[in-house]
């Protein structure tokens, strides 16, 4: 299972076109999924895998401005998830890893046309990790 929270504010990235709009929005993604890894004999401290899944993300606007009626709103999106990605060890327990995650969205809100450019998702993933 992988999952993830981002958040950001209008202030910083669209300060130019209304300066009146003023929001904060949270992204909440779920990406249970089957993964296979494979461990190299001549690299052993590389892993590559690869992995299919489903992706849940969960979307969560709060307005601070006087204009806006309805304050909070929420957008639920969900799609299938194609992974691929690599793991490095640098100690028995501590990794790198990078990742590249496909989504196709399958699941999108009635009022959202179902574009090419709202249903496919590219991700590259980088982090740190540690085994139990």
């Amino acid at each position: 299972m992988n999952s993830a929270y981002y958040t950001f504010e209008a202030t910083r990235f669209f300060p130019a076109f209304d300066e009146n709009l003023k929001f904060n929005t949270s992204l909440y993604t779920i990406q249970p999924r089957f993964f296979c890894e494979m461990n190299l004999k001549k690299v052993t401290k590389l892993h590559p895998y690869a992995g299919i899944g489903y992706t849940f993300l969960i979307f969560k606007t709060k307005f601070s401005s006087p204009e806006v009626t309805n304050p909070n709103s929420s957008n639920n999106q969900s799609g299938l998830n194609i992974n691929l990605g690599a793991n490095y060890d640098l100690t028995n327990r501590f990794y790198v890893n990078v990742a590249y995650d496909y989504l196709k969205i399958l699941e999108l809100e009635s009022n959202i046309p179902k574009s090419s450019y709202n249903t496919n998702a590219s991700i590259v993933k980088l982090g740190v990790g540690f085994r139990i």
